[in-house]
């Protein structure tokens, strides 16, 4: 999974872990933040595509396999979804 991590001031540890279409979008901003890139490849969920999850906005995860991909089938982003409605948890 594309995974950068950063130290704040306080010494704590943040990361990202994004796919690889957020990943080439946010790249150069993350380097100019001072971002570590530290791994490569697909992470099984992308910070990013999750703020915009309809699924994890409206905490759907658990709901039946009907409720999810039915939100799923109205996402602009869906194809390119590495969960697409699945619940693995």
């Amino acid at each position: 999974m594309p995974t950068w991590k950063r130290k704040d001031d306080q010494g704590n540890t943040h990361f990202q872990f994004l796919c690889a279409s957020c990943n080439d979008k946010k790249k150069i901003l993350l380097e100019q933040d001072a971002w570590i890139f530290v791994r490569e490849g697909e992470p099984a969920s992308c910070n990013d595509c999750e703020l915009q999850c309809e699924l994890t906005a409206r905490q759907l995860w658990g709901a039946e396999e009907v409720v999810r991909y039915g939100v799923c089938d109205r996402c602009a982003s869906y194809e390119r979804c590495p969960l697409q409605g699945r619940y693995y948890c």
